[in-house]
């Protein structure tokens, strides 16, 4: 197994107080205020085809989001896990009723139709942690790294303002987003 980089070694440290934190943040009210502020924004508004996710326990849940998007004809996708560890597809969401959960206890389509990355215009992604400038801290899998380097869609991250941090170390596999979403403020990163 290679050496762990320091910027490696740091967002290792980052993480641990983060998760702990995270098991006792309570969600709800914070969710259903980052999706008012996501489906009033222009970014959804201008989007068609729309990359989310299915949150797990203690993530914001945009499940409104996605069935917003829904409703007004915009193409829904959501990750899939592939049978290669790091990898995830972006399968369309067409029916709630059509979710599985995963080997991680994650919902995803039972569907496979995978939508290239280069067709969206907005990607929602989640994270343990953000900053203010774009910076992303994920669970450690590399999953959403490896997958946003193939799109152009604008890139919104989506975050609670206590898990905002002022700095995250970044290798150059990381990749920021270009706005920032919480209860309470819009940041916009590039």
């Amino acid at each position: 197994m290679p050496e762990m980089t320091a910027a490696q070694a740091q967002k290792k440290a980052l993480r641990r107080p983060l998760l702990e934190q995270r098991h006792h943040f309570e969600p709800a009210l914070v969710s259903r205020a980052i999706c008012e502020r996501i489906t009033a924004s222009a970014m959804f508004r201008d989007a068609n085809v729309i990359f989310g996710y299915l949150a797990m326990p203690q993530e914001i849940n945009i499940d409104p989001v996605l069935r917003a998007a829904l409703a007004e004809g915009k193409t829904v996708a959501v990750p899939k896990l592939t049978a290669t560890l790091g990898i995830m597809d972006a399968v369309e969401l067409t029916s709630w009723d059509n979710l599985a959960l995963n080997r991680w206890e994650i919902r995803e389509p039972r569907d496979t139709a995978v939508i290239d990355p280069s067709e969206f215009d907005l990607v929602l992604a989640p994270g343990l942690a953000f900053t203010r400038n774009g910076a992303r801290l994920g669970m450690g899998g590399g999953y959403y790294d490896r997958w946003l380097v193939h799109t152009n869609a604008k890139t919104l991250g989506i975050c609670a303002e206590a898990f905002l941090v002022t700095q995250i170390p970044l290798t150059p596999n990381d990749v920021t987003v270009d706005a920032v979403v919480t209860e309470t403020a819009w940041y916009t990163a590039r």
